[in-house]
C-alpha cells in the first residue's frame, strides 16, 4: 500500500495520513508523523525520497506548487517554488540562428539551455521553517540513510528509462547514463539495488551550509559546471549563472479559490493556470446539474464543452503574473462564466478550437494565444497530520529524467520549455513567452476542497496540460456524482483541451460512450491518459480516508 492511514495516541487526532505514489517515499513520511513531525515535516521527507526513486518525474533539480492549510489558524498558504529563467533570458532564446522559433522536440528538451533555477528545495526550507517541528537536519540525515543504503529500481523507472532513452537521453549524459545504464547500454534490470552516494553527500553538504549551498555556493556551481559542460546551450549572454541561483526566492501567493455548488476549490494561482483553468471549467458546469446528469454521455459532453473555452482562455490570458497583467479575478467572476457556459449547446459539440472570452479586466486584451506541450513526468502527494494540517503539493522536473543532466545525485530540470518558443503572433504579445526571471506557464494543480471552510479534500495529479482535466474530472465524480473516492480517481479520464479530438481514456469507462458523443459531433480520439491522482478526504468525524489510481504503475 502507498497510502496510509494509522492511528497515533499521543497526537491531538487520532487520524494523519501520506499518500504518494511510491510506498518508500510514504513509509518514511509516515514515520515521521508517527514520531510527532508535521505535516510540513513530512513533506520534506517525501519530496526528498522521491527525488532517489521517482527520478524520471520530480526531486530537488525541478520546481513545485503546495498549498498548506494550517488547521489552528485557519490559514491557506500557497507556495510558489516553479523554476525560473536566467535573469539575461530574452524573448529570442528558443530561437534559431535564423531568428525563427526552435521547433519542439527531444533535440530541444535535453539540453543545457531548457534547465530553469531549480525551486522545489527552497519551497521545502520555507515551508518547514513556518510549520516544521522536527529538526531540518533530522529529516535530511532520514533521507542521506536511504540513499546510502539502497532502493530498488523498479519496474516504473525501468520502463521510462527505455522511454527516454528513445527520446534522446544517450550517452552524452555520461553521469545519468553511467548511473541508470549498463555498459551494453541497456538499462539496468529491474530489481537492481541502486545507491547514491552523491545524492547523500548533497545533503550532507545542505546540512553543513545550509540550503545557500543551493542557491549560490558550492552545490549551484557544480550545477553551472554540469550544465556548461552539457550540448545545446543557451544564446551567448543569456546563460543560466550563479546570480540566478542566488536571487532564487520562493513566492508565497494568495491561494486562487472558486465557489462549485456549496464547496470552495482553492489551488495554485499565476504562474500555474491550474485553479484557474479548474475553476472556470467547474464554474460553467455550476449552470448544469451534472448530479441529475450523471456519468454519462450528456456528462462527459458537457465538461467537455466547458474544458474548451477554459482551455482557450487558459491559452490566451494565463502565464507569469509578476510579468503579465492578468485578469485573474475577471476570469473566474461568475457573470462571466455564466455568459461563456450560454456558448455550451447541449446537443452539439462546438467546433475547435473556440475563441477565448473577454472577462472584466483592464490592459488583457491585446495578448496572442499560445500553446505549448508540457511533458506528463512529474508527481503530486498529499498530507495530513495528527492536528488537521494539511499538505497539497504538485511537484516536477518536466519531461522523464527532465534535460538528461545529472549532478549532485539528482536530475536537473528542462522546465524552460514549457515557455512560449514564439514571442508574439500577429503583432501581438504571447503573455507565456520568455523573459528574464520569468516562471514558464504550468497546469499543475494541487488543490485543497473546502465545506463550511473546512478542508474535506486535499487532491492533484501528474499529467502536463491534461492535470486540469484530470483533477477537475475526480471533483465532480466526487462531488457531483457521489463516487467513493477510490472510484472517482479511477473513473475513465475525457476531455478536450481546445483541441481537435474529444479524448476518452483507452480501456476506461469512458470509453463505452463513444458512439453517443460522436452523434453529438465530437471527433472522439481513444487514448492513453495516465493520470496518477492522489487524494486524502477529511470526514467530518476527523477520519481520514486515502486513495490513488495506479495507471502509472
Amino acid at each position: 500500500m502507498f497510502s496510509v492511514c494509522k492511528s497515533n495516541a499521543n497526537a491531538k487526532s487520532s487520524n494523519y495520513a501520506v499518500v504518494t505514489d511510491h510506498k518508500l517515499a510514504t513509509d518514511a513520511a509516515l514515520d515521521i508523523l508517527k514520531k510527532g513531525g508535521s505535516a510540513a515535516d513530512a513533506t520534506v521527507v517525501a519530496q526528498l525520497v522521491l527525488t532517489l526513486v521517482e527520478p524520471q518525474s520530480s526531486g530537488i533539480g525541478g520546481g513545485a506548487f503546495a498549498l498548506f492549510w494550517h488547521n489552528k489558524t485557519a490559514q491557506l498558504d500557497s507556495y510558489d517554488g516553479r523554476e525560473t529563467a536566467p535573469l539575461n533570458a530574452k524573448e529570442n532564446y528558443f530561437f534559431d540562428d535564423n531568428n525563427q522559433p526552435l521547433k519542439w522536440d527531444f533535440d530541444t528538451v535535453r539540453a543545457a539551455k531548457s534547465v530553469g533555477v531549480p525551486g522545489t528545495l527552497a519551497l521545502l526550507k520555507k515551508m518547514h521553517q513556518q510549520y516544521g517541528k522536527l529538526p531540518w537536519n533530522d529529516l535530511l540525515d532520514k533521507v542521506i540513510k536511504i540513499a546510502k543504503s539502497g532502493y530498488i529500481l523498479d519496474k516504473k523507472i525501468h520502463r521510462n528509462l527505455i522511454f527516454a532513452q528513445k527520446n534522446g537521453l544517450n550517452p552524452s549524459f555520461e553521469t545519468a547514463y553511467n548511473f541508470y545504464f549498463q555498459k551494453n547500454g541497456e538499462p539496468k534490470p529491474t530489481g537492481t539495488v541502486l545507491k547514491n552516494p552523491a545524492f547523500a553527500q548533497t545533503l550532507e553538504t545542505l546540512k553543513i551550509d545550509g540550503i545557500g549551498a543551493f542557491y549560490g555556493g558550492s552545490i549551484a556551481k557544480k550545477i553551472l559546471k554540469s550544465i556548461y559542460k552539457a550540448d545545446k546551450q543557451a544564446k551567448p549572454g543569456q546563460e543560466i549563472n550563479l546570480k540566478d541561483f542566488a536571487s532564487y526566492q520562493v513566492k508565497m501567493r494568495p491561494a486562487i479559490c472558486s465557489v462549485y455548488r456549496h464547496y470552495k476549490i482553492c489551488g495554485m494561482g499565476p504562474p500555474s493556470s491550474g485553479a484557474l483553468t479548474t475553476g472556470q471549467i467547474l464554474g460553467m458546469l455550476n449552470n448544469f446539474n451534472m448530479q441529475k446528469i450523471g456519468f454519462s454521455a450528456k456528462g462527459i459532453h458537457l465538461f467537455s464543452e466547458a474544458s474548451k473555452l477554459a482551455y482557450a482562455d487558459r491559452a490566451l490570458y494565463m502565464a507569469d503574473s509578476d510579468f503579465v497583467d492578468m485578469p485573474i479575478q475577471g476570469l473566474l467572476d461568475t457573470h462571466y462564466l455564466n455568459k461563456r457556459a450560454q456558448l455550451i449547446k447541449q446537443k452539439t459539440a462546438a467546433k475547435t478550437p473556440v475563441s477565448a472570452g473577454n472577462p472584466p479586466a483592464k490592459n488583457a486584451h491585446s495578448l496572442s494565444p499560445s500553446w505549448q506541450k508540457e511533458r506528463p513526468s512529474t508527481s503530486h502527494f498529499n498530507v495530513v497530520d495528527a492536528d488537521g494540517n494539511v499538505v497539497s503539493i504538485t511537484t516536477t522536473i518536466e519531461q522523464g529524467f527532465g534535460s538528461g543532466i545529472m549532478v549532485g545525485g539528482f536530475m536537473l530540470n528542462n522546465e524552460l520549455t514549457d515557455f512560449s518558443f514564439a514571442a508574439e503572433t500577429n503583432g501581438k504579445k504571447i503573455a507565456n513567452r520568455v523573459e528574464g526571471g520569468k516562471r514558464p506557464r504550468s497546469s499543475m494543480s494541487p488543490s485543497i476542497v473546502f465545506a463550511q471552510n473546512q478542508p474535506i479534500l486535499a487532491i492533484g495529479s501528474p499529467g502536463g496540460s491534461r492535470i486540469i482535466g484530470y483533477v477537475a474530472k475526480a471533483i465532480v465524480a466526487i462531488l457531483d456524482w457521489k463516487m467513493p473516492l477510490k472510484q472517482a480517481l479511477d473513473l475513465g479520464n475525457f476531455g478536450n483541451r481546445n483541441s481537435k479530438t474529444t479524448e476518452l481514456e483507452k480501456g476506461g469507462n469512458s470509453a463505452v460512450f463513444q458512439n453517443d458523443l460522436e452523434k453529438l459531433g465530437h471527433n472522439i480520439k481513444i487514448t492513453p491518459m495516465n493520470s496518477g491522482l492522489t487524494a486524502i478526504k477529511i470526514n467530518s468525524d476527523g477520519t481520514l480516508k486515502t486513495a490513488r489510481d495506479r495507471r502509472r504503475e
